[in-house]
């Protein structure tokens, strides 16, 4: 696998996955996992792109597609037999994901080698179908087997978590709360005031998101986040 800065390499192809790779400059890499791309007309756009690239000097980035909406059942060994080896060549990796993109940032923070941090936005806590989450039904009833059965699975205190989510969707509120009773220090949970499911959206409106990727990535505290959220009229409750 070989890529000039600014072009993508194939890192794995198949019905149900794919991984991108971008070169960067530092020695950090970004493991960005893409979500289920509803407002898209279905295609799964490539997240992030543009906010991981704001930067003279970039990150490594791996784009991680899961073409199935699995929540990553169908993909999670062959996610970590592509990554895992990969991985080991950087000091410090970091996921960062939003929806199923942001379950899937959760998940794998334990399972990657020299992970320091996940940045998960309005993740899912649990799609198993006796939980009460009422979306993408029609994905989530091909799943079969469950491998998965929640986000938290590989929790680890060597990568904190930073979850945010925004105000606003009912459909949110019960993962809001799954993550608050399991997530304390030293990993954080914000809950804006504004964007709904969408809360990245409403965070790059206010030209905030690639701050917070960045600073997130370089394992600034939370609390100092949450004072830059707040400092954007976006006050973590």
């Amino acid at each position: 696998m070989s890529a000039e800065k600014g072009s993508q390499a194939i890192v794995a192809d198949t019905d149900d996955l794919q991984i991108l790779y971008e070169p960067g400059t530092t020695d950090t890499a970004i493991v960005s996992f893409t979500g289920v791309g509803l407002e898209l007309g279905g295609v799964q756009e490539i997240e992030f792109s543009r906010s991981l690239r704001s930067r003279s000097e970039s990150h490594h980035v791996y784009f991680v597609t899961d073409r199935g909406r699995s929540w990553f059942n169908k993909t999670k060994d062959k996610i970590v037999e592509s990554l895992a080896p990969l991985l080991l060549h950087h000091a410090s990796v970091v996921t960062l994901g939003n929806s199923m993109g942001g379950f899937g940032a959760l998940y794998f923070s334990g399972l990657f080698p020299n992970c320091r941090r996940a940045i998960s936005f309005v993740p899912q806590f649990s799609v198993t179908l006796d939980s009460p989450e009422p979306r993408w039904i029609g994905w989530r009833s091909k799943i079969q087997p469950w491998i998965i059965q929640h986000a938290l699975e590989n929790l680890t205190d060597d990568a904190p978590s930073i979850v945010l989510f925004g105000a606003g969707k009912a459909e949110d509120i019960w993962h809001i709360e799954q993550f608050r009773a399991r997530l304390g220090e030293p990993h954080a949970l914000f809950v804006l005031p504004a964007g709904g499911h969408n809360v990245a959206k409403a965070i790059r409106r206010r030209g905030l998101l690639p701050r917070l990727i960045e600073d997130a990535a370089c394992r600034v505290p939370a609390s100092d986040l949450a004072q830059m959220l707040a400092a954007g009229g976006l006050k973590p409750k």
